[in-house]
């Protein structure tokens, strides 16, 4: 028969494995009630290595056979670059019939970025003028000569899943000849160090008739993906002179353009007052 009283951690599901661990991570685990009765002032415990064990209560009350996902108040550091840490998480609750289910272990690593390149290969034609997303708003003044700009640097835009923000790109040239083109946005919304198609593009427009005489600018809105992981990540923009949808790519050379790289801030999803930081699934 199943038990009245059997709780345990069934997942941790941050933070995982990504670029730009910090010293403030957030640890998410799901806990899971095994049992036929609800359950509540619930004792659940994470240890990062052989640091201090974090104990929290889960005073909430749990249906049966339901999960529950807990935000740990207290943070963690997983700041280290290239480390991997081992991260485990349990529950010791009073009265548990089954203590076989109570903790689950995972690996954590804080990836070394190793973006790939990407650049025009000529200085002359068109540049990236203005760039204005998520609180950026990065001009780059003539000459416009540049074949990629690391502009990482700079304070990084700040979005969250479910808050469209729109996105604006002004395209310039160092020659009177007007020019269209393609370009692409791209934002590593999992946080792995590479930028994937097609679910990374995060805009795309083709563009006509730009020149130094006829600056052009295309604008959009960029929708953040209930998926992308919380935390810092890097974007990238490729313009490509003459460049298409099928042409222009994350990764790369080409003729005439500009590429350039930006550090972006996912902020968590929003949840209602109600469920703060803990969710329910049966």
């Amino acid at each position: 028969p199943q038990p009245a009283n059997d709780v345990g951690v069934v997942s941790i599901d941050e933070p995982v494995t990504s670029i730009y661990l910090g010293t403030n991570e957030v640890v998410k685990v799901t806990v899971e009630n095994f049992g036929n009765t609800s359950q509540t002032n619930i004792p659940v415990s994470f240890q990062v290595d052989t640091n201090n064990v974090v104990t929290e209560t889960i005073t909430a009350s749990i249906p049966a056979n339901s999960t529950y996902v807990h935000s740990f108040t207290t943070t963690a550091n997983f700041a280290q670059v290239g480390n991997t840490y081992q991260v485990q998480a349990y529950t010791s609750h009073s009265g548990d019939v089954n203590s076989l289910n109570d903790k689950v272990t995972t690996n954590v690593t804080n990836v070394v970025p190793n973006y790939c390149i990407s650049k025009a290969n000529y200085t002359s034609y068109h540049d990236i003028e203005n760039v204005t997303f998520g609180g950026i708003n990065n001009t780059s003044l003539s000459p416009f000569d540049k074949m990629y700009t690391d502009f990482t640097g700079t304070n990084p835009a700040m979005i969250a899943p479910g808050n469209p923000q729109n996105i604006s790109i002004t395209i310039n040239s160092s020659s009177t000849y007007a020019y269209g083109g393609y370009c692409e946005v791209y934002i590593d919304y999992n946080r792995d160090g590479v930028y994937t198609q097609p679910n990374e593009i995060a805009y795309a427009s083709a563009f006509t008739g730009a020149s130094s005489t006829t600056p052009v600018t295309i604008s959009g809105v960029v929708n953040v993906p209930s998926s992308a992981l919380t935390g810092q990540t890097q974007m990238r923009v490729v313009m490509v002179r003459s460049g298409t949808a099928t042409s222009v790519t994350p990764c790369g050379t080409y003729s005439y353009g500009e590429t350039e790289d930006y550090t972006v801030m996912i902020a968590p999803k929003i949840h209602n007052d109600t469920k703060e930081d803990a969710e329910f699934k049966n």
